[in-house]
């Protein structure tokens, strides 16, 4: 397709390719993506001062930790970020010793609908609908539900700023594609509030560049945690050419592909649940002796 005849697609129809068209208004991949995520706490490492060797922080909290596709790591204390499309889904963290691991949904345009997981169920087993009266709800089921998070799944390319491996020493971070799986609860309202704003614009994220650092949140027992910060530079008003067309379907497809593994999981587990249902009442009408 030509530039000319990529600048005639229609900017609704931009937003919409984009997974904007919520933002104003409306309604397990085999491709190794490398990941992006903030890292809370201190990297500590063995340097040499003075001719003794002490352990010293050599990164600090705060940062952003990217996982590079060959498994290894770059830190940064912000990046400058390009965005091609987003998606929705929800997860759940199991903490049982004996099976600690992640149920998570199919990714889709919004969360206005009831989303198939990898446990065989729904939603990682939220609910579906607004609770009204919450006080009536059994503390287990709010338990659940409070752990149930909404993750605003982002696709880009990122370039970090002065990135350092996970000894402190400076390296260098060619522009690579990468997904953000944002979770935080303020973090997912702040990249909602920005991209709300440039809906506004009758604009979508894809046609800008997004510089996101790090703000730091105390917690009542002293520690802290961070969020990004986001800042979007309205003055970029970047071209819509070939290059970003196909790092928007290489996103549908990894999308796809995410989504059909999630699928089979769903399929495996819910047979599973169903032959085991099968097997208790054909025990209640036999007598197994």
């Amino acid at each position: 397709m030509s530039e000319v005849a990529l600048n005639q697609v229609s900017q609704e129809e931009l937003m919409r390719l984009t997974g904007m068209a919520n933002e104003a208004g409306g309604s397990g991949s085999k491709n190794k993506l490398p990941r992006l995520r903030m890292w809370h706490t201190p990297l500590m490492g063995v340097v040499e001062v003075n001719g003794k060797k002490k352990k010293m922080e050599v990164v600090e909290a705060g940062q952003y930790r990217l996982e590079q596709a060959d498994g290894t790591f770059a830190y940064a204390p912000e990046a400058n970020v390009r965005f091609f499309m987003q998606s929705f889904m929800y997860k759940r963290y199991i903490s049982d010793p004996a099976n600690k691991r992640y149920v998570k949904t199919l990714m889709s345009d919004d969360l206005n609908s009831d989303l198939k997981d990898t446990d065989g169920g729904f939603n990682c087993g939220k609910p579906a609908g607004f609770i009204e009266d919450w006080k009536s709800v059994p503390q287990e089921m709010k338990d659940l539900i409070s752990s149930v998070k909404r993750v605003r799944v982002l696709f880009g390319e990122i370039n970090m700023v002065n990135p350092v491996d996970e000894k402190g020493e400076s390296i260098e971070v060619a522009t690579t594609p990468f997904i953000w799986e944002v979770d935080n609860r303020e973090a997912y309202k702040t990249f909602g509030d920005s991209f709300k704003e440039i809906a506004k614009r009758n604009r979508s994220f894809i046609q800008f560049n997004i510089n996101v650092g790090s703000l730091e949140r105390e917690m009542n027992n002293g520690q802290s945690y961070f969020v990004p910060r986001v800042d979007v530079d309205y003055s970029s008003d970047l071209a819509i050419n070939e290059h970003v067309l196909d790092m928007h379907r290489n996103s549908s497809e990894w999308i796809t592909q995410y989504n059909d593994y999630i699928n089979s999981e769903f399929t495996a587990k819910a047979v599973a649940t169903l032959d085991s249902e099968d097997e208790s009442l054909v025990n209640e009408f036999i007598d197994v002796e």
